[in-house]
């Protein structure tokens, strides 16, 4: 499966400015370079780096400083590879038509497949059970019937107090 090098960028599809897409490229590029170093340090002193800095290099925190160097460089040569694919017009049409032809052939959104093809590790904990009354179960149809009643209610109330005042008002 092709990286998807908007997300890699962070960048939206549209974007058509070289600019953009080569700042876009140079972060990505030193935030890896930056998460690289700052594990480095931590690998010398023998603890753990920050959470952040494995996320943006997809590596395990019990990864060795050999597989934090070369996820570094993959990421940086992922970064580089997707600034010359993005700021070439006729690469960048091939790119998107290639990005097209996937998602169309597969159920899940692309994003959806890359997140979790990324961290296979993570594993999402099921939501929690939204609680409901056990004296009185309530369904849709109740729940937008009494809602109309409330509404109802209030305009009558509403009525009848319009209705006292013109008739004090008036009718003395």
């Amino acid at each position: 499966m092709t990286q998807n090098y908007y997300l890699l960028l962070g960048i939206p599809h549209d974007t058509v400015k070289p600019e953009v897409i080569r700042v876009a490229a140079e972060t990505r590029m030193n935030e890896f370079k930056e998460a690289f170093e700052r594990l480095q340090q931590c690998a010398g002193r023998a603890e753990i780096g920050d959470t952040y800095d494995y996320a943006i290099l997809e590596i395990s925190p019990a990864a060795s400083l050999v597989e934090i160097k070369d996820a570094a460089q993959k990421k940086i040569a992922a970064a580089k590879e997707a600034y010359q694919t993005l700021i070439n017009p006729t690469t960048r049409i091939a790119y998107d038509q290639m990005l097209a032809k996937e998602s169309s052939l597969n159920d899940l959104p692309m994003i959806l497949r890359q997140s979790t093809e990324k961290h296979p590790h993570v594993k999402k904990a099921p939501p929690p059970p939204i609680p409901t009354p056990i004296s009185s179960p309530v369904t849709p149809e109740q729940s937008s019937g009494s809602s109309l009643s409330w509404l109802w209610l209030f305009v009558a109330v509403g009525l009848i107090a319009i209705g006292g005042f013109l008739a004090l008002r008036f009718l003395r």
